[in-house]
Parts: C-alpha cells; sequence; structure tokens
C-alpha cells in the first residue's frame, strides 16, 4: 500500500504478531456531541467510525480471518473501543486496539518486542511535513489512484466488505 508506510511489515519479518495500539479522543467525545457518529445503530461507533480504516488495511494485505472481536461501551448503542486478532495464510497475527475514548492519544506498531511506530496519531509524521490538515497528501495519492488501474482495487473492496461482515458477525459487546 502506498498509503500506508509501514505495510511491509505485515508482509516479512519474524512471524510474531503484530500489535496496533489506536488511543484517542474523538471529536464527538471531547465536545459532548450527540451524533450519528457515536450511535451503532446509525453506522458509528469505533468498528464503524474508525476502524473501519484498520479493516481495510488488514484487507488489502491479505488478512481474511477474524479470531475475536470485542467492543466496549459505556452506554447502550455506543461502542467507544474495540480488540481484536487478525490472521491469513502466511502473515504474522494481527491484534488491534482502539480507544476512541482515551485521554492520551497514541499510535503504536509493534511486533516481537519491535516498535516500528510509537507516535501520538497515524498521521504524524505527515503533521511534520506541511502546514495543513495532515490528511491532504494521502488523499491526494487516493485521488491520483482513480486513473490507475483498478482491477486491483475491485478485489480489495469485496475482500474488506467480507472482512467487515465476519466481524459484525464476530464482535460481542461488554460494559466498560
Amino acid at each position: 500500500s502506498t498509503l500506508f508506510p509501514y505495510t511491509t511489515l505485515f508482509r516479512s519479518g519474524p512471524q510474531t504478531p503484530l500489535v496496533i495500539h489506536w488511543h484517542f479522543l474523538a471529536h464527538h467525545y471531547r465536545h459532548n456531541l450527540s451524533n450519528w457518529k457515536r450511535q451503532v445503530s446509525t453506522g458509528g461507533g469505533v468498528i464503524r467510525f474508525f476502524g473501519i480504516h484498520i479493516i481495510a488495511l488488514l484487507a488489502e494485505l491479505g488478512y481474511d480471518r477474524v479470531a475475536d472481536s470485542q467492543a466496549s461501551s459505556h452506554v447502550p448503542d455506543e461502542a467507544v473501543a474495540w480488540q481484536a486478532t487478525f490472521s491469513a495464510n502466511g502473515l504474522p497475527d494481527c491484534h488491534i486496539d482502539i480507544n476512541s475514548w482515551a485521554n492520551t492519544p497514541l499510535f503504536c506498531i509493534t511486533q516481537g518486542g519491535v516498535t516500528y511506530a510509537d507516535m501520538s496519531e497515524p498521521f504524524a509524521v505527515e503533521m511534520t511535513k506541511a502546514d495543513h490538515d495532515p490528511r491532504v497528501g494521502l488523499l491526494e495519492q487516493l485521488c491520483s489512484s482513480l486513473w490507475q488501474d483498478n482491477d486491483a482495487y475491485y478485489q480489495w473492496y469485496k475482500s474488506g466488505i467480507q472482512l467487515w461482515a465476519h466481524i459484525e458477525d464476530k464482535t460481542r459487546s461488554e460494559r466498560a
């Protein structure tokens, strides 16, 4: 993936599990907004609003199985944290931990005691390169890809939707 600088870790190296931690205080929680982004029933919650980005990345890399998935909430119809484990033939297991109600921001990728990323958010590197929204560079890359051969993307979309469906089926919910 040209959009995520750490994808080579998923394809090579020791076969010990990868661990991704992504902790932040979501805008809607920080500002106490009552909107669809909070409610699972309207397409929000930590999996559908934030986790979908990790799901897409894992599907693109070839992950196709969900070993475990658990969402946590403080109130009904809100999921603020999500832990899951993914697997695929030829890839190390991948454990993810996303918390959208965290006071201390963290984006960390580790494998076998080695830390590959340790920053406050996934876009921290981009933030140091420009004086605009750090997502702009990645969006430019994504938009320019629209003129490329899309056959591989169509398979990736299909794989992403299938992985998401497995997650929806497998996820257990608990009160935090």
